[in-house]
C-alpha cells in the first residue's frame, strides 16, 4: 500500500512554539526605547546649538558641510569667529 501524497513540505519542518515574553523582558523593551528617545533628543539637541554656534562665528561653509558630517559643528562652534562675525558683533 503507499503512503497517503502530502503536498508541500510543511511535514518536513517541526512547528516552533511562540515564545511569551515575561514582563521583564517587556520592561526592558520599554526602557531601552525610552533611552533611544532620550538620546535621540539630546543629540538633536547639541546639534541645532551647535549648528547655530557655527552660523553666528561666520563658519559658513562648515556649517553646510556639517550637515552631512556633524562632527564640523563641534569644530565650528569650537573655533574663534571669522574677523567678518567679529566685527558685526
Amino acid at each position: 500500500m503507499l503512503a497517503p501524497a502530502v503536498s508541500g513540505a510543511g511535514h518536513l519542518v517541526a512547528p516552533i512554539p511562540l515564545i511569551k515574553t515575561g514582563s521583564a523582558n517587556n520592561k526592558g523593551m520599554a526602557m531601552s526605547t525610552f533611552l533611544w528617545i532620550l538620546f535621540s533628543v539630546l543629540y538633536v539637541t547639541a546639534l541645532i546649538v551647535l549648528g547655530l554656534a557655527t552660523l553666528r562665528k561666520g563658519h559658513y561653509v562648515l556649517f553646510f558641510v556639517g550637515i552631512f558630517f556633524p562632527l564640523l559643528w563641534i569644530f565650528g562652534a569650537l573655533m574663534g569667529p571669522t574677523p567678518q562675525a567679529a566685527e558685526a558683533a
